[in-house]
């Protein structure tokens, strides 16, 4: 079951799942009940001793040395029992991959090198917005009396603010609006943290809207290569957030199947039912297509040239609403106790739909895919409506 991938990630897969039923499981209730009980930071700590938080940075400089097939196979086993875990490595992994495409791997890698602490080793950033087509919403860089850049804004939903002491942010130019991203201390005097922000999932992944009032900041890549540099990466990271949607389904699938089998009502097990057992074949349809779509998305999204990016996304998007749909009948499969928290279920579904507001809402992504494409066959007929 789960995605297709290449046997070496074998043993990324084993130690994610084994992590998973040791730190996770038992505590899922527990963690989810964030921000009105404390975070799990001892198993934040435990996930950054056993590198989930470096696996995209070379094993010269500290980390995993794995690409995107590698986070893929930990989000994915992550998520199917916990996706709030698979956010915060998500959310870190998008920073550390967005100042590798701005400054370097090794600049990438060095960001983490010297933490003492899980909280010094990740880093924030905001994943719900996407900051090229969001550009305006985005803070102001300008230089000080005394020549430094800082940045003044409000960045909403910053992922991670609450617990890291660094963050990767995007911002606009002093004259104009080019996008670049820049390194952020969100410990220092001048940044204004709300309290965590209820979300609709992932409440073990806090975010927070941030102020930011003349914040030094050191950038990362010239004001000109921001768009560029972020659009080099655009397509993993839909694909890494994408891999948390299909550990969420596969989760929700193999609850549902677990239930089915063992629940009875008129004298045999509901999963004998043909309206269930129909139900449970959409639902393993669903998780196995995603497995498929999700392994060629991350292999085309390694390529990195146009073309790949577009079928990396679009897959990308199809396997966010998959899932959306597939916690729904998850929960339908259990009756009244799939909305109850003792089963899991409820979670998944709120899970589900905030993975599927990665970088924008789901239909502004389909309308930044498509658009391009309409633009240029707009002008291939003379601009004709």
């Amino acid at each position: 079951m789960g995605t297709v991938f290449k046997k070496e990630l074998t043993p990324m897969k084993e130690l994610a799942r084994a992590f998973s039923a040791k730190e996770l499981a038992p505590n899922i209730r527990e963690h989810d009940r964030h921000p009105f009980a404390p975070l799990f930071m001892d198993t934040l700590e435990k996930a950054y001793e056993a590198g989930f938080f470096g696996v995209v940075i070379p094993e010269e400089l500290g980390g995993a040395g794995g690409d995107l097939e590698t986070l893929c196979v930990l989000l994915e086993e992550i998520s199917s029992v916990d996706a709030s875990l698979g956010a915060a490595v998500f959310t870190n992994a998008c920073a550390q991959l967005t100042a590798g495409a701005c400054a370097g791997v090794k600049a990438a890698g060095a960001l983490m090198s010297g933490a003492a602490s899980v909280r010094e080793a990740i880093l924030a950033f905001p994943c719900y917005l996407h900051p090229v087509i969001e550009a305006e919403t985005l803070p102001r860089a300008e230089l000080s009396p005394g020549g430094q850049e800082v940045l003044s804004g409000t960045v909403p939903l910053l992922s991670l603010a609450t617990v890291a002491t660094r963050a990767v942010v995007p911002a606009r130019g002093a004259h104009g609006d080019d996008v670049s991203f820049f390194l952020v201390d969100l410990d220092r005097d001048e940044v204004t943290k709300s309290g965590p922000v209820l979300t609709l999932g992932f409440h073990a992944c806090p975010a927070a809207d941030v102020t930011l009032d003349r914040v030094p900041a050191l950038r990362l890549c010239s004001p000109d290569k921001g768009s560029e540099a972020f659009g080099s990466v655009y397509a993993a990271l839909l694909v890494a957030s994408a891999a948390i949607s299909a550990g969420i389904m596969r989760g929700s699938y193999e609850c549902a199947l677990a239930y089915a089998v063992q629940r009875r009502q008129g004298g045999r097990e509901i999963a004998r039912w043909s309206e269930v057992t129909m139900m449970l074949a959409d639902m393993l349809i669903a998780v196995r297509s995603s497995g498929l779509a999700l392994a060629q998305a991350s292999r085309l999204a390694l390529d990195g040239d146009a073309s790949s990016m577009e079928y990396a996304a679009s897959a990308a998007l199809t396997v966010h609403s998959l899932a959306c749909g597939v916690v729904s009948d998850g929960i339908q499969v259990l009756g009244g106790y799939g909305y109850m928290k003792d089963y899991g279920q409820e979670k998944r579904y709120r899970d589900a739909h905030q993975a599927s507001a990665v970088f924008g809402s789901h239909p502004l992504k389909k309308l930044s895919l498509v658009g391009p494409a309409v633009k240029t066959a707009s002008l291939g007929q003379g601009g004709m409506p």
